[in-house]
């Protein structure tokens, strides 16, 4: 069990204590609930939750803005989400399935808008990427209402909250009550009764339980032990899978592990060769709260474990074994306590010094040493007698083991006591496959811990003298690696951090800092000199690379091998922490990057822009083919023989959304190299993020094509790039600045009617969003007609769906139906998805229009069923606000709330702001037509 990390949790508060409904009876001991909690919650004490990642909302005005807030903190949240409410719990008196969260605004008997849906805490948690999500509610569901009680008058009963709740893996509800009792809050006391119990165990602690860390589990038993002795409602526990196990706090009352139950035979040898830790050690709660909990167990069960504490070179592995070893439960392993450094990633050589890495150490070697600390003289020279000789000293004694930076399984295995001795083994390695029982990965610092290292070692704690925000940036430059902290935090006693910062500059901050620079290199260097020498050509060739991360296809195209073997290379390297890794991609750490670089310029059988050649050429191939299957439209640059096929759309899309950032990095790498075909990788990139809605970033690139294309004086991709940019300015409602590239595209393309058709139908849409819809026609029409001419059925659906726009904006549906009809038969026939759901959606518009609304609501949900088929977002919110506004207009005013929802939150996504703020009027008005009915 480990504390979850502090940086890559998120919890949210909401409590509502007083009520406009003189139904609803106000709850004074929420408000101390909410404050208490947080309190507890952010303190070091109990769990340390950074203060930005735990919000409360007390008495929450705007139920809209307390969902946006917990959607936020949801998709932040990748350790663990903690969602609490205490309030008034109401069902809904036509659908006891739903369960409303009260706030201030809400009305018992009506407005059940202004209220909190469960549903939406539901949706929230689930989507959320956390490992771990816990959800706290303080409220009940009772018919009745006593005094100081939390059930509104009506209220239905439920047979189980846990029922309620669909419970996710790695998932846990917690709640006050069932179904059939009230969840009180006594008048008089400071806070409601089970919240009360709860803060207590959080605050105080559990001194019976012997641990230091208070799981779920754990909590429950004692505030169902608590609550019955006082004879107050029960609570109620849901978990699935590991959802008990998920720990929310520090155990105030723990001291330490139950006192040892055997020693030492009287006069024995008590050897311990435990280096002292740094003095400078800070943060690594959660790792050093695991090694004690293993040590307690191997104190209580007299069984051998093993745990490996892996980490790439630098992070501080060995410091958490020391820091772990002089813990007060280390003094349970009075038997002996050995520190034995295997050498196996030691520094090696500097690029072409001559000088070679020494050996790892032999454990045939490291068993002799062992043997005669513990008083053997009588050694022998055959390994497997001096193995057995290890083991049957270690058999009756309680000894820890420090086996520090090991190589591989084969150098530790003589060296691991049996299975019944009472021995803790902590190894610790950059290879984090070596077999153990346990397993530990030492993360890079939280930038919390990071900065107080920095303030420990410069000896300053004022603030205004080191300010937070800058030491951050400071970390943030070290790496957050402690082996370039230290130094770092040594020079702000004599240096400014602002000067620090200032001569800091990528790609080489540490140039400045030998005392820094110097651990660094060699960190990486004995990383890499024990690597085998296929995995040094690959990590040669990463480096190489333009990043900021990379896959087995991209690095297979730029050392001409097999995809298959590039991968299981890279993932032999991330094994080997070398590399970092994330959802099948791969990087270098910052620092490390320049290191590998100097490495690869140092081999002279490789010349970068080479290498890169082949990796644009890749990357532009696979870029224009997924781009073609994706919209069937023809690409702007034809595949190329090196770049990947793609069966499907998903394929397609599937492979442009992993390597989005490699495309962006490696167009600009290829502009600098002077790529014959720079222009096209540009410009494809620009289209992509054109397509991801990432209108800036598609901009900039569309300009760097442009001058390229001006400079190679190549008319047709200097059309495409200024349609490209036209479009980025026209979806970010700058109207003026698009058709002013329309127009200049337009007069460049002069005989080329396919880009003449796309820059017509670009200022139609202008005209069209400012209303101005017969000049918005005229230019559809003209672009339709040369669409028809060239044969070029992209533009003529384009084309086609605009001309019906301006008929329905202009309360002409029945007319705008035969062009949307005409729109969706092209665009199935080409498989441009995305056409087709728009289309399917313009129908539904139509049909809406001339108050057809079932008919409406078939189109859109055909809609909404194919964009989901593709992870079409904006298709799929565009669609869920058809029906939103359709299910208003048939009465049904709640599922069209529900849809509502769905589509701003995706809105909300995309950063559409617009949308999102026609979902706000939208909800509004369906509120208030329902008020009026």
């Amino acid at each position: 069990m480990t504390l979850p990390d502090t940086g890559a949790s998120r919890a949210v508060l909401i409590g509502a204590h007083q009520f406009a409904d003189a139904s609803l009876e106000a709850l004074p001991g929420v408000a101390n609930n909410v404050k208490e909690l947080r309190r507890l919650l952010t303190a070091d004490a109990t769990w340390g939750l950074l203060d930005a990642h735990c919000t409360a909302y007390l008495d929450p005005e705007d139920p809209v803005e307390v969902l946006a807030a917990l959607n936020r903190a949801a998709r932040e949240a990748t350790d663990t989400l903690l969602v609490y409410y205490a309030g008034h719990g109401l069902i809904d008196p036509d659908d006891d399935r739903r369960l409303y969260l009260a706030t201030p605004q809400t009305c018992a008997d009506d407005q059940w808008y202004l209220s909190l849906r469960y549903e939406d805490f539901r949706r929230a948690v689930t989507r959320s990427p956390a490992r771990r999500k816990v959800v706290v509610l303080d409220c009940c569901f009772s018919g009745r209402a006593i005094t100081g009680g939390m059930a509104a008058a009506g209220a239905r009963a439920l047979k189980s909250v846990a029922e309620q709740v669909e419970i996710e893996d790695n998932t846990c509800v917690l709640t006050a009550a069932s179904g059939t009792a009230t969840a009180l809050c006594p008048p008089g006391e400071t806070y409601s009764a089970f919240t009360g119990e709860l803060v207590g165990l959080l605050a105080d602690g559990v001194p019976e339980e012997h641990r230091e860390l208070l799981d779920v589990s754990t909590l429950y038993r004692h505030l169902h032990a608590r609550l019955s002795g006082k004879g107050r409602p029960l609570p109620q526990l849901g978990t699935r899978n590991a959802g008990s196990d998920i720990v929310l706090a520090r155990n105030a009352a723990y001291t330490g592990p139950a006192p040892a139950a055997r020693g030492s035979a009287p006069g024995s040898i008590r050897p311990n060769t435990l280096a002292a830790p740094d003095g400078t050690f800070v943060g690594r709660r959660r790792e050093l709260a695991e090694l004690a909990d293993l040590a307690g167990r191997v104190i209580s069960d007299g069984r051998s474990m093993v745990c490996l504490v892996h980490g790439m070179g630098g992070v501080g592995k060995t410091e958490i074994l020391r820091r772990a070893a002089a813990s007060p439960w280390a003094e349970q392993f009075e038997d002996g306590r050995f520190e034995i450094n295997l050498r196996g990633f030691a520094p090696g050589s500097e690029p072409g010094d001559g000088r070679q890495a020494p050996e790892a150490r032999d454990p045939d070697e490291v068993l002799e040493s062992l043997l005669r600390q513990v008083g053997r003289t009588d050694i022998q020279t055959d390994r497997d007698a001096r193995e057995e000789a290890w083991r049957a000293w270690l058999s009756t004694r309680r000894v820890l083991l420090l086996l520090d930076n090991a190589y591989d399984a084969e150098q530790i295995r003589p060296l691991l006591p049996g299975p019944h001795a009472a021995c803790l083994t902590l190894v610790s390695s950059r290879n984090q496959h070596i077999p153990a029982g346990h397993s530990l990965g030492a993360e890079l610092l939280p930038v919390r811990d990071a900065v107080a290292l920095l303030r420990h070692i410069a000896g300053e704690t004022d603030e205004s003298a080191l300010p937070q925000g800058e030491l951050a940036q400071l970390a943030d430059r070290c790496g957050k690696l402690p082996v370039a902290l230290r130094p770092m935090g040594w020079a702000l006693r004599h240096t400014a951090v602002a000067d620090l910062l200032a001569a800091m500059e990528a790609p080489d901050p540490l140039r400045d800092f030998p005392e820094a620079d110097g651990p660094v290199r060699a960190a990486f260097l004995a990383s890499y000199h024990r690597l085998p020498r296929e995995l040094q050509l690959t990590l040669r060739h990463c480096a190489l690379h333009p990043g900021p991360d990379f896959a087995g296809d991209t690095v297979a195209a730029m050392m001409s091998i097999p995809a298959a073997t590039a991968a299981l290379r890279l993932g032999r390297l991330q094994q080997r922490h070398v590399l970092l890794a994330t959802r099948g991609r791969f990087g270098f750490h910052g620092l490390f990057r320049h290191y590998a670089q100097v490495v690869a310029e140092n081999d002279p059988a490789l010349r970068g822009t080479d290498v890169r050649r082949s990796l644009y050429g890749h990357l532009l191939g696979s870029l224009a083919h997924a781009l073609s299957v994706l919209t069937g439209a023809p690409a702007h640059s034809a595949p190329t023989a090196d770049g990947t096929a793609f069966a499907s759309a998903d394929e397609a899309r599937a492979w442009l959304k992993s390597h989005s950032a490699e495309l962006e990095l490696a167009a600009d790498a290829a502009s600098r190299d002077g790529w014959e075909r720079a222009t096209q990788l540009e410009s494809g990139t620009g289209y992509w993020l054109y397509l991801n809605e990432r209108y800036g970033s598609a901009r900039s690139h569309y300009e760097r094509a442009l001058e390229l294309a001006r400079a190679a004086r190549d008319r047709a991709s200097q059309v495409y790039a200024l349609n490209g940019i036209a479009e980025t300015h026209r979806l970010q409602f700058q109207f003026g600045d698009a058709r002013a590239h329309y127009r200049r595209a337009l007069e460049l393309a002069d005989g080329d009617l396919t880009a003449t058709s796309e820059s017509l139908n670009g200022i139609a849409l202008t005209y069209s969003v400012e209303q101005r819809y017969a000049d918005a026609r005229t230019h559809y029409e003209r672009a339709l007609e040369l669409a028809r001419g060239t044969g070029d059925l992209v533009a003529q659906v384009y084309a086609l769906t605009g001309i019906g726009d301006t008929h329905r904006y202009e309360f002409r549906d029945e007319d705008g139906l035969a062009y949307f009809v005409e729109a969706l038969t092209l665009a199935a026939e080409i498989g441009n998805v995305s056409a087709q759901a728009y289309a399917l959606t313009c129908i539904g518009h139509a049909h809406r229009g001339q108050r057809r609304y079932e008919t409406a609501l078939d189109w859109y949900n055909r809609a909404l069923e194919l964009a989901r088929s593709t992870e079409d977002r904006m298709a799929q919110a565009q669609a869920l606000y058809g029906i939103a506004r359709t299910y208003g207009f048939q009465g049904r005013f709640t599922q069209g709330r529900d849809q509502c929802h769905l589509a701003m939150w995706i809105f909300q996504d995309l950063g559409v702001q617009d949308w999102v703020d026609q979902c706000v009027e939208l909800l509004r008005d369906l509120a208030a037509d329902e008020r009026r009915q």
